[in-house]
């Protein structure tokens, strides 16, 4: 069986990158042939040999194509690009084209879109083997500020034969335009469009390092989420994707481990850095 699995990342995310792909393949389950794809502008040559190097050891059961999509060009010829959220500023339009992964990737049926910084904790390939084949998405949700529920963008399966079938990609496309350039989220309008083709995966499929630091002093589950609790703590202990995001600015802390040596769970990070190519490439 083969999976195919997408990021997108520039320069910047190089590092965060070999990180996620040695722990991926590392946690391979045994007959998987994984396809990985580097959605990408102008990477570096070093950064690309470097990330091939990082997964050789895993030449047996994966591969790594580097897509330059400097000149896709989905938005037409007299739209604007402006990039209101964190991830939008870091890379761009680039990290929109998992929506438009059905045109894209016209071999398959379904791929997944996967975050780089990320530690890969467990394999993945049961989420993506009982995808529900009637729905559009599967992903971990979330409320949005409105209280909506929303599809979390930062691990998803992608039903491509679906989206073709029912020609979502346009209205994706129509979305993103529409919202993209306002403080408005996109994601929940998308979301909304697709409510009820969403299979919903367990919280342990995207768990945010900050969470061991808040649920270790107490802060958060017990007294705002009593009936989660259980749940919440069970998914922490059986963490499958451990994503290291954001920053809390009040407390000036920022949870990416090369940026911060002494963020939330980074000795697990910097474990897998020591197998990668990149091992004596970060210095503090």
């Amino acid at each position: 069986m083969t999976i195919p699995i997408i990021f997108a990342f520039d320069d910047n995310y190089a590092i965060a990158a070999s990180v996620a792909f040695y722990s991926l393949l590392k946690n391979a389950q045994c007959g998987v042939y994984y396809k990985l794809y580097a959605l990408h502008k102008n990477l570096s040559s070093i950064h690309q040999a470097k990330l091939q190097a990082t997964i050789k050891p895993f030449k047996a059961y994966s591969s790594l194509e580097f897509i330059d999509v400097s000149s896709y060009n989905p938005w037409g010829e007299n739209y604007i690009f402006h990039a209101h959220s964190k991830a939008q500023k870091r890379f761009g339009d680039m990290y929109l084209y998992k929506y438009l992964s059905a045109s894209i990737f016209l071999n398959y049926d379904k791929i997944i879109f996967s975050d780089v910084d990320v530690v890969f904790c467990k394999d993945i390939t049961e989420s993506f083997i009982n995808f529900n084949e009637n729905k559009v998405f599967a992903g971990v949700i979330r409320l949005d500020r409105h209280k909506k529920v929303c599809l979390k963008e930062h691990y998803l399966i992608i039903n491509l034969a679906l989206i073709r079938k029912l020609f979502l990609e346009e209205k994706f496309l129509k979305m993103i335009k529409k919202y993209c350039n306002t403080t408005m989220y996109y994601e929940s309008k998308i979301s909304a469009l697709v409510f009820d083709k969403i299979e919903y995966l367990p919280l342990k499929y995207e768990i945010l390092s900050s969470q061991y630091k808040n649920l270790s002093l107490n802060q958060c589950y017990e007294g705002l989420h009593p009936h989660y609790y259980k749940s919440i703590k069970e998914s922490l202990e059986q963490c499958v994707i451990l994503h290291f995001y954001g920053e809390n600015k009040e407390f000036g802390i920022n949870y990416k481990p090369w940026i911060n040596k002494n963020a939330p769970k980074a000795g697990i990070w910097f474990e897998i850095l020591k197998n990668t190519a990149y091992k004596d490439d970060l210095k503090f």
